[in-house]
């Protein structure tokens, strides 16, 4: 094309559509610099923007995107500062925004807003709208030829099963869209979160390698730092106890539980020493969990059989980091035993002060007496109780707290841990940025260190009281370490 305003700003946009956005953003900012009237400009720097925004240039796509104030360009702003907003994790924004474009745009503007509408309601719990949203977008990009683009809603609603747990549907979704990896590196991340989930670790661990080169290369920044943030939070890894100076930091009372070969090792600042082979300690580990559920059930005493199972693996209290497949064990049926993701992990949470901010509690959908008794601690600890709140709504609470109480129904399945509230399901992930310092998960399941622990440990806690045991409702309430199965994880 030309160097007419239309040329370069129509070649902005096929190279941003075809995931070029450092080309794009050339061809961009000389559209910009060409047009001749405000609206040609206006328009031209929304198309900038949405490329600033791939390229992790936020701030200043936003800037630019609220200079628009064409009448007749609001829902395509909207759209724009939706997928902004989506991309960065902003959800409840981007929702709100995505609404507001859908309304005023059509073509493929609507199918843009309609795919970052379908990953905002998906984040936020509203499954079927998402799952609607995405169709959609997938019927108006074939309608218009747009095969690469309907590949790519394809593979996104593959990204929608995963948030609702179905990580063996998203895997199908994803290898039937055959979007090419070499265009939207991203779309490997995705692919890596539900192998883990499903667990194939090393598949995912490459998959990852792969698109932390791609998206490098193409200058994805944001993109990039999702990939690398995968890699640290997704795919296991073993915190090994050579490094002595992380064991010395702990001090006594601490131990490291590590397979090497066969053999288990039980790791101290004192030194190591050999607990049995690795598959028998698993084994009698998984048969202690399950004498645990029934004791749980029962009411019987479950003494004896800790009583042996502690012999076996030589923790007798304090600070205990497991080896994954030791990790969901009930450990607060053994007495005063703390639980801790990994050894740095442990480490980081005994640094953490009190965070000012409110009790909060939060009472979910359908588990009696829940309500009740997050509006009696409320007034106990002159704090704040939500009854049944909506995801979004959960999550800005979780966000201002100081302290967090939880009573709702919950599961844990490989691949899909979550809380039930109103409309949705809370999971690991939406537990991002600050976070309280101390949480109790008076939730079934929930309580499984690499879950939401792990994840409100990252987001700054100290410590977490949940339990990994289906246990009964009538036992949630007064849930606290040693009671049901319940432990503390982090310090």
């Amino acid at each position: 094309m030309g160097v007419t305003w239309a040329g370069l700003h129509a070649d902005a946009l096929r190279h941003q559509e075809s995931g070029e956005p450092l080309v794009a953003r050339r061809w961009a900012e000389r559209a910009v610099s060409a047009a001749e009237t405000r609206r040609e400009r206006a328009r031209s720097e929304l198309v900038l923007a949405w490329v600033l925004h791939r390229l992790g240039e936020d701030a200043t796509a936003l800037d630019l995107a609220a200079g628009v104030v064409e009448e007749d360009l609001v829902a395509q702003r909207e759209c724009v500062v939706g997928l902004i907003h989506c991309g960065a994790g902003r959800y409840a924004e981007a929702y709100g925004a995505l609404v507001l474009a859908r309304g005023g745009v059509e073509g493929k503007w609507l199918a843009n807003a309609l795919v970052g509408l379908g990953v905002a309601a998906g984040k936020l719990g509203k499954h079927s709208e998402g799952v609607a949203a995405m169709r959609e977008a997938v019927d108006i990009y074939a309608g218009l030829g747009e095969v690469e683009r309907a590949a790519t809603c394809l593979h996104n609603l593959g990204f929608l099963e995963a948030e609702a747990g179905d990580h063996a549907a998203a895997l199908r979704h994803y290898e039937r869209s055959g979007v090419d990896e070499r265009k939207w590196p991203e779309v490997l991340v995705d692919r890596a979160r539900s192998l883990v989930a499903v667990g194939l670790a090393e598949d995912a661990e490459r998959a990852l390698v792969r698109a932390e080169v791609l998206l490098g290369a193409a200058g994805r920044q944001t993109a990039l730092a999702d990939a690398r943030r995968a890699r640290d939070e997704h795919v296991p890894r073993v915190e090994t106890p050579d490094e002595r100076h992380l064991l010395a930091a702990a001090g006594e009372g601490v131990t490291v539980l590590v397979e090497r070969g066969e053999s288990l090792y039980a790791c101290t600042a004192a030194g190591e020493r050999v607990v049995g082979v690795a598959a028998e300690v698993t084994e009698a580990g998984e048969g202690f969990r399950r004498l645990g559920v029934v004791a749980v059930h029962s009411g019987w005493d479950i003494g004896p059989i800790g009583t042996r199972f502690r012999g076996i693996v030589g923790v007798e209290g304090g600070v205990v980091v497991p080896t994954p497949g030791l990790a969901d064990l009930p450990w607060g049926l053994l007495g005063d035993v703390v639980v801790a993701p990994s050894l740095g992990e442990h480490l980081a949470a005994r640094e953490v002060a009190d965070r000012p901010g409110p009790w909060v509690g939060i009472a979910g959908p359908g588990l009696p007496g829940a309500a009740e008794e997050v509006r009696a601690l409320a007034e106990a600890h002159g704090g704040v109780a939500l009854v049944e709140p909506t995801v979004a709504e959960a999550v800005e609470a979780i966000g201002f707290a100081g302290r967090l109480h939880i009573a709702a129904h919950g599961f844990a399945r490989p691949g899909a841990t979550g809380i039930e509230l109103a409309g949705g399901t809370l999971r690991p992930h939406h537990v991002t940025g600050r976070g309280p310092s101390e949480v109790v998960l008076a939730v079934c399941e929930v309580g499984k260190p690499h879950g939401f622990p792990r994840a409100f440990l990252r987001a700054g806690a100290r410590r977490v009281v949940g339990s990994p045991l289906p246990v009964p409702d009538r036992l949630l309430r007064g849930a606290r370490p040693g009671y049901a199965g319940f432990a503390v994880v982090g310090a």
